[in-house]
């Protein structure tokens, strides 16, 4: 197991991650204030879900968890994103390239939290239009590219550092690894460990506070699924 001494800092990583990441409520901001210009024009009762063929097969009324329901969702999948860069950078061991390691996943988050900002305010806006099931290609398409996207850049990056990527997989003692995949050590202070096999990060489920912020993380998803059918037309 390498170590390496923890001059990685968070003033060593940059402010530009912090400027991109609190830039997202901006486009959030002007969407909700279009809606509410405009709520009189939006339908008393909108398409929310769609079938494979393009056509509308869940509708809502119009209120306020309908309209901004995904606005505050992906306000609050920024903030997860910003708390998992910050925390990464406070709380994983040292090695060699840590830094560079470090900045391209919070990269990557960042990229995360642009494209949920862009796909949300873009499906919020949905109302607004006269004929939503002719946007709903692009609205599936973008995930799709955004995902092929990232994958790229990831295995891009990962071989233009190889040295530091194997560094970070060999930061941690491999008994503590559960088949590789789930990592579990009490005595490990760091609450992000560097993936054992591939690029990125994982929690440390020996600590508890690790369980907590994978509640929080999956909260969004069914957050969004009960504002969704809560507020369905039946």
């Amino acid at each position: 197991m390498r170590t390496a001494n923890l001059k990685s800092t968070t003033d060593e990583l940059g402010n530009g991650w912090w400027i991109g990441l609190l830039s997202t409520p901006l486009p959030m901001a002007g969407t909700t204030l279009l809606l509410a210009a405009r709520w009189q024009t939006i339908p008393a009762r909108i398409s929310i879900h769609w079938g494979l063929d393009g056509r509308p097969n869940g509708w809502a009324e119009r209120g306020i968890g309908s309209i901004f329901g995904l606005l505050f969702a992906s306000f609050f999948m920024v903030i997860v994103f910003g708390v998992i860069g910050e925390l990464i950078a406070r709380s994983s061991p040292g090695h060699e390239g840590r830094t560079a390691v470090i900045r391209t996943t919070r990269s990557v988050l960042l990229a995360c939290a642009w494209m949920v900002t862009i796909l949300f305010c873009g499906t919020s806006l949905l109302p607004l239009t006269h004929d939503p099931s002719r946007l709903i290609s692009l609205v599936a398409i973008v995930p799709i590219v955004f995902s092929m996207g990232m994958l790229g850049f990831v295995v891009f990056r990962w071989m233009q550092m190889p040295e530091a990527v194997a560094a970070a997989q060999d930061s941690t003692d491999p008994r503590f690894w559960k088949a590789g995949i789930v990592y579990y050590n009490r005595e490990d202070s760091a609450l992000w460990v560097p993936k054992r096999f591939g690029f990125g990060y994982s929690l440390n489920f020996g600590r508890p506070v690790s369980w907590m912020l994978l509640g929080l993380i999956l909260l969004v998803p069914f957050a969004i699924h009960f504002f969704v059918h809560a507020s369905t037309v039946r």
